[in-house]
Order: C-alpha cells, then structure tokens, then sequence
C-alpha cells in the first residue's frame, strides 16, 4: 500500500507563522501518543501523517500549528474514506473550520485527507490507508523488548497496543478484545480520556497472561507483578 507524508513546509511559511524556521525549541506534547520532543516550528501539519485502518473503522485526524492556524477545512480524495458524522453520516468534505476530523474506512485502497487553514492558507495532509480484516495474517501485542514476558510492581498500570499486519507486513491500526487469565492479578481496564489504549492494572501478585483477539487471531503477553 503506498505510503504518502506530510508536505515539507518551507521556510517562508514558517516565517510568516510567526516562528523562527531555523530554531527547534522543546515544548511539552501532552496528549495521545505524544511525549516531550524537540521540534522545529510549523504552520500547520496533520497528525498521523500515515494510517493504516480496516474498513469499517475511523480514526481520528487532528491538525497542529505553532502559530494558532489550527482550523481548518477538511476534503477527502479517493474512494477510500470519507468522514463519518454525528449522527451516521457521511461526507467528502467538512466545510465549517474545526482542528479535527473523524475519517472512516469504507473501500480497500488510500484516501488522502487534506486540512486547508482559511487565513493564512496553509495546507497540510494525512495518507488514509484502508485493508479488509479478512487480509490480516497476524495480530501483535506491542512490547518494547522482543520478550513475551515482563515483570512490573505493584500499583503500576501498563498502556495495551497491538497492531494487525496483512501478507505483505503492512501494519494497520486494531481495536482487538482484550482479556486477562487471572483479574485477581492483571485487571483490564478500558480506554479513559486523556489515555488512549485500554489499560494492564495490576490488582495483586503473581502471574498474569494479557490475551489480545481479533477475529481467530490472537497473541499472549505474560505478565509477573512483584513486590
């Protein structure tokens, strides 16, 4: 599946943004996915860049600018996606100016999603890649080590991914059903706001194993809570 970036914005956008296009400052990212980076300045990106969704699914795209440009207009290209509304309508395009859209995947292929800020005209987009679930082939927990098994303390509660990958190892985005082989242990504990993947919170000690299932799918994490 072809995999489009981000649009490089050029110095005199950046300049005009009011930011200093040869200066990376820090600033605290806080929200899903996102920690403490350093980064140059942007007028106006969109995050994720590349996805990958099953059809059927959404996900939600939301635009970012150093300079408050953030609302934009969003159109969709291809038959892939489209946005999905309150209420269970569709469209190809939002035309009142907001920081976010909610994409769904309605046909196999790739949709590009396009925020275009009214004043200044700033545009970014986001690739929408979209697979059928019945082409995965493998289901993953994702752990930093190559490990299948962690130890963690007591009281510490541990954020559950998993991704799909199809024949070709293109990884897509999965909302698997998640269970835990002893709850006294390992309790599982659904996605909040502010925290975007469903939780491990750890109840007691011993030994745990987090089974994460899509479709006949299925991977293992075991999980041993300490002292």
């Amino acid at each position: 599946m072809r995999k489009l970036s981000v649009a490089n914005l050029v110095l005199v956008e950046a300049s005009l943004a009011g930011c200093n296009p040869f200066k990376a400052p820090s600033y605290p990212q806080i929200g899903c996915g996102f920690a403490l980076e350093t980064r140059a300045c942007v007028a106006l990106e969109t995050r994720p860049a590349v996805v990958n969704i099953l059809r059927g699914d959404t996900i939600r795209i939301v635009t970012r600018s150093d300079s408050g440009y953030g609302r934009a207009t969003w159109t969709v290209s291809g038959l892939a996606a489209t946005f999905a509304i309150v209420g269970g309508a569709i469209a190809s395009q939002l035309l009142t100016p907001d920081t976010t859209a909610l994409v769904m995947g309605i046909a196999v292929g790739t949709s590009e999603v396009r925020a275009q800020s009214t004043r200044p005209p700033y545009a970014a987009t986001s690739s929408i890649g979209v697979g059928d679930s019945s082409s995965m082939t493998t289901l993953s927990i994702w752990y930093p080590t190559a490990r299948r098994d962690t130890t963690i303390t007591l009281g510490v509660e541990m954020a559950l991914v998993a991704e799909l990958r199809d024949a070709q190892s293109q990884s897509y985005i999965v909302r698997p059903i998640w269970t835990s082989t002893d709850a006294s242990v390992i309790a599982i504990a659904p996605p909040t706001c502010g925290v975007c993947y469903p939780r491990a919170v750890t109840k007691g000690y011993g030994l745990a194993r987090v089974i994460a299932q899509f479709r006949d799918l299925r991977d293992t994490l075991q999980i041993f809570v300490a002292p």
